[in-house]
């Protein structure tokens, strides 16, 4: 899988500079995010590494890698409209992206290893994108899990060494 894709281009206008993400955090505002280095862990009191709850964001892993210890989320999306996750690594978590209330979100050029449970969730969401990625090693569950979500499509996605494998 080759993770060296072109810079994504936003799919939306977005007025403000680029934002530099070194740590767990919280995505609450419009625009284009990027990972400056690995991140290890989980957002004090939070199931989750990285939680974007706005709509017509682009997070840029710029290929770093955010590893849990085998419990939460590395990524949670919930309730937004308009979002792409690209170029990022995920390992060791219950679940590598977690995606509710959701739709047009697009996922690509990602990497989830060794997810306990789920290697990415998609939860009463729709019209929702995975491409161009890699899901191996999930220990008791599996690769794509949607439930009660409609219209969301895989392209070139490669799940491997799943114990279940649900798409």
């Amino acid at each position: 899988m080759n993770h060296t894709s072109p810079i994504p281009t936003l799919h939306h206008s977005s007025p403000s500079p680029p934002i530099e993400i070194p740590y767990c955090e919280d995505i609450t505002s419009p625009g284009y995010y990027y990972l400056t280095n690995d991140i290890y862990g989980y957002q004090d009191g939070k199931y989750y590494c990285i939680g974007i709850f706005s709509s017509n964001v682009v997070l840029d892993g710029k290929n770093w890698t955010i590893t849990g210890d085998g419990n939460g989320a590395g990524i949670s999306v919930i309730g937004i409209n308009n979002a792409t996750i690209t170029r990022v690594n995920i390992r060791r978590h219950q679940t590598g992206i977690d995606i509710r209330s959701s739709s047009s979100i697009i996922v690509e050029y990602v990497t989830l290893e060794d997810e306990t449970w789920f290697g990415i969730y998609i939860d009463h969401s729709s019209s929702n994108m995975i491409k161009n990625s890699l899901i191996s090693n999930a220990i008791d569950g599996d690769g794509v899990y949607l439930f009660e979500s409609t219209g969301n499509k895989l392209d070139s996605v490669i799940v491997k060494t799943i114990t279940m494998v649900c798409i």
